[in-house]
């Protein structure tokens, strides 16, 4: 509900100070060819880690962690995740 909460506000404060008006159609364009974009990326690790045989909980961390912009994040949010020891792990 908070996170809900900070988007209302923000997106209410967009459109009080007239924000539509203030973006081109080039950088809505822009924009929405990134979320294509990031659509595409999580539907990729999504279906990759699916075929390769990952169980649900494993999926899950591969679709977060293969979001991220660079190993520079992705890799210590990996080691956050599963912790020292061998990246392959049989689930449940």
């Amino acid at each position: 509900m908070s996170i809900l909460l900070v988007v209302y506000t923000a997106f209410s404060k967009g459109m009080a100070e007239g924000i539509w008006h203030q973006v081109t159609p080039v950088r809505l364009t822009a924009l929405l060819l990134e979320a294509v974009i990031l659509a595409l990326a999580l539907g990729t690790t999504s279906a990759a880690a699916r075929r390769l045989g990952f169980c649900e909980e494993d999926r899950i961390a591969i679709v977060f962690c293969g979001s991220k912009k660079s190993l520079a994040t992705g890799l210590p949010m990996a080691a956050a995740l599963f912790g020292p020891g061998p990246a392959w792990r049989s689930c449940r």
